[in-house]
């Protein structure tokens, strides 16, 4: 037993933990780079079912909601609205966060992870938000056949001065000689005197 004993005299409990110093520089990092993926996703979404999705409805990519996968048009409007609101929220969020991100410079860990967990709710709060209206704007515009709710108004094309073109002329009547008797299909028929009956 002294044996065993003496194995654990050199033994220190505290070199088998990690330097702590290390660790909570770890954490900033990590947690720095936390907040900033979320922006770069949501970018890279964007500009994904901006440029990239397919052309007609499928069950594989894109933003799918019932209403816009009814027809070409839906599609190709439900992919175009997706992108705008996805890269345009990943931009706008990427540089809130560099802005927000670089204030946190001096804080200590605790008060660091807390603004960053505090950045990550607000981002999931805002792409939550974003993903409800593009699941309802679809069905504002079109039915769930995939026609528009209402027609869209037609293009007024610029007033294009239309060349007059010439008339065709009349031809000239032809005098036809009348003779009454020939055009009449009934004619009367004079009466003639009829042999009294007996």
């Amino acid at each position: 037993m002294d044996k065993l004993l003496s194995l654990f005299d050199n033994f220190d409990l505290a070199k088998l933990l990690p330097d702590l110093q290390k660790v909570f520089s770890d954490i900033r990092t990590w947690a720095g780079l936390l907040v900033l993926v979320g922006p770069l996703v949501l970018l890279g979404v964007g500009l994904y079912y901006m440029f990239l999705t397919p052309k007609e409805a499928n069950h594989r990519t894109g933003f799918r909601t019932p209403f816009g996968m009814g027809s070409v048009s839906a599609w190709r409007f439900t992919q175009r609205i997706a992108g705008l609101v996805y890269a345009g929220l990943g931009l706008i969020l990427l540089i809130v966060m560099l802005i927000w991100k670089a204030s946190w410079g001096g804080l200590d860990i605790i008060p660091y992870v807390t603004k960053a967990v505090t950045a990550l709710i607000v981002q999931g709060v805002l792409v939550a938000l974003a993903w409800l209206g593009l699941n309802i704007v679809p069905a504002v515009f079109f039915k769930w056949n995939g026609e528009p709710r209402r027609e869209l108004p037609e293009r007024k094309m610029p007033a294009i001065p239309r060349q007059k073109k010439p008339r065709p002329q009349e031809p000239e009547e032809i005098p036809v000689e009348e003779n009454p008797e020939e055009y009449t299909y009934f004619q009367e028929e004079t009466p003639e005197e009829q042999p009294p009956m007996e």
